[in-house]
């Protein structure tokens, strides 16, 4: 349920392009400070975007520094390191120890199981720093995980409960004048994950019986009723990044909204039809 939130290369600016690769090594280098250097196996696109929204609204400008990287030891890499990049590591390393928890639920994963085991002390260190993120995100997890045991509830019921969870991470400050926006741009966010990981886990879940969702509608339906709250869920999303006051990187973000969600959900959505809903 990671990498879906990224954005379209073909759409970015040259100098849009490197500023994003400055966050993405940004947020790699702080989980490697804060939680290990192994641990930078677990950055995704989905947090990246979450410090490059956070940094837009809560900095000024982007501060630029020069750090090594083990991948490239000849030529230090330019990277943003702040406190809202510091943030989404922290929320990184809760979503990781939940999703490893959540797997060891749904599929008896022992590897799951024994790598959640693994980070503990780093999933504590997080807890401990964000106890209202991580008790959140703890109990919006086990309530779907029990709304999927039960097996009769609808794709939107699901979602909702998932976006819910998802958009309580995007609130960076509980009292400041974004906090409601970043709220519902997390729960539209949240959303859409959920439901294109449905959608892209459908054709296994039925093969190995598991609960799905999409397994409400009719075989036919399913293809055009995604595609339909996909489109709807980023139109949505479109309408409430507008309401936030960025201070930079508008086209980052937009092009994230805009341009990147789409094409993601088009990709998963095209490979999907042709490989396994004919």
């Amino acid at each position: 349920m990671f990498g879906y939130i990224r954005y379209s290369k073909g759409d970015l600016t040259f100098r849009e392009f490197h500023i994003y690769r400055s966050y993405y090594c940004g947020v790699c280098k702080m989980i490697k400070k804060n939680f290990g250097e192994i641990n930078r196996l677990t950055l995704n696109y989905d947090i990246v975007f979450l410090a490059i929204l956070l940094s837009s609204i809560y900095t000024k400008e982007n501060e630029f520094s020069y750090e090594s990287c083990i991948l490239s030891p000849f030529n230090k890499k330019r990277v943003v390191l702040n406190e809202c990049v510091e943030y989404c590591t922290y929320i990184n390393m809760l979503l990781v120890y939940h999703k490893l928890l959540d797997d060891h639920l749904d599929d008896n994963s022992l590897k799951a199981l024994a790598v959640s085991k693994l980070i503990n002390k780093k999933y504590l260190k997080a807890k401990s720093k964000y106890n209202d993120k991580a008790e959140n995100l703890k109990v919006g997890l086990e309530k779907l995980h029990k709304l999927e045991q039960a097996g009769n509830e609808t794709l939107e019921n699901m979602s909702h409960n998932f976006g819910e969870t998802f958009g309580e991470l995007f609130v960076y400050k509980d009292d400041d004048k974004y906090a409601e926006t970043l709220r519902k741009l997390g729960y539209n966010l949240g959303k859409y994950i959920y439901i294109l990981d449905s959608y892209e886990d459908f054709p296994e879940d039925s093969k190995r019986k598991r609960y799905n969702p999409l397994a409400n509608y009719e075989h036919s339906d399913i293809l055009p009723k995604t595609e339909s709250i996909i489109n709807s869920l980023i139109n949505e999303l479109g309408i409430i990044s507008k309401e936030l006051e960025l201070n930079h990187m508008q086209g980052l973000v937009d092009n994230v909204i805009i341009f990147g969600l789409r094409n993601k959900a088009n990709i998963i959505l095209k490979r999907k039809e042709e490989a396994q809903w004919r």
